[in-house]
């Protein structure tokens, strides 16, 4: 998959979320997830279709598995800021506060 159709179809996944079409974007970045199994983006991506989805369990799966820190450095903020949500709508409290505190470290 060149560089371009990734970026087409990251776009396209954004305007299914943005216009809370959020089965079509599960469905968009799940294939995506098939094409591109270590692909960080697209699997926060899903993460967070899954949050929104209020589906926190597999939001929680889904970023566990996403996320390697010192490959995905660029991305670490938002990962801690997404967990932080997803554990917050599982009442994980303590842990989501964690996470907050780690999303606070990083953009300060």
């Amino acid at each position: 998959m060149t560089t371009k159709q990734k970026d087409f179809l990251r776009v396209l996944a954004f305007v299914y979320i943005r216009n809370m079409k959020y089965e079509k974007a599960l469905v968009l970045l799940k294939a995506m997830r098939e094409l591109m199994p270590e692909d960080a983006y697209t699997l926060r991506s899903l993460a967070y279709v899954y949050y929104l989805m209020n589906q926190p369990e597999e939001a929680l799966e889904t970023i566990d598995s996403a996320f390697d820190p010192m490959k995905d450095a660029e991305m670490l903020s938002s990962f801690h800021l997404l967990k932080a949500k997803i554990l917050w709508a599982l009442d994980e409290q303590q842990p989501a506060r964690e996470s907050l505190d780690l999303f606070l470290k990083e953009i300060a």
